[in-house]
């Protein structure tokens, strides 16, 4: 004997508002909070904590250093220049932050990248490229905000679109 669901065609149009529904508010919660998603704002967070956040003009007022890179990549085509901005490291002590055994960069679309705690005095986070905006990813930038490490000859490790630094003690 077969038995067969009865299920009116009124209940599967709410069943997928609902799904609708359900998937944008969790689409919503995962945007990043403070950000109008444009990378303006980098969180900084120990162990997934969100302890600072700065705008990309406050990142701008900092003490820059310039650093001359050629970044190799196979798949986007070589960059070089003079990359402009704050050094990893200075931008964590700006955060109060100094004790940690690995950075976790994370970009805006969902890329990341690891540096260890002896490799980060040697990652700069950059805002620009020989003295121009790295310009927004929604029109075809690499920013505004970019973490390069500058002792990698292949830039498969560098982050565009940076929004998230994640310093994670271990513990």
């Amino acid at each position: 004997m077969e038995r067969r669901l009865n299920i009116s065609p009124k209940f599967i149009a709410v069943l997928a508002i609902v799904l609708a529904l359900i998937i944008a508010a969790a689409a919503w919660m995962n945007h990043s909070s403070g950000s109008d998603g444009d990378g303006t704002v980098l969180s900084v967070c120990v162990d997934g904590e969100k302890t600072a956040e700065y705008t990309l003009s406050e990142i701008m007022k900092m003490d820059p250093e310039t650093q001359y890179l050629k970044l190799q990549s196979a798949k986007e085509g070589d960059e070089e220049g003079d990359f402009t901005g704050v050094p990893l490291d200075e931008l964590l002590k700006e955060a109060g932050i100094s004790k940690y055994k690995t950075v976790v960069l994370s970009a805006g679309d969902g890329y990341s990248s690891a540096a260890d705690s002896g490799e980060v005095s040697r990652v700069l986070v950059a805002y620009s490229r020989n003295e121009e905006t790295l310009g927004y990813f929604t029109k075809g930038g690499t920013g505004p905000m970019r973490a390069v490490f500058c002792d990698d000859t292949y830039g498969n490790r560098s982050i565009k679109y940076l929004t998230k630094i994640d310093c994670r003690t271990g513990k």
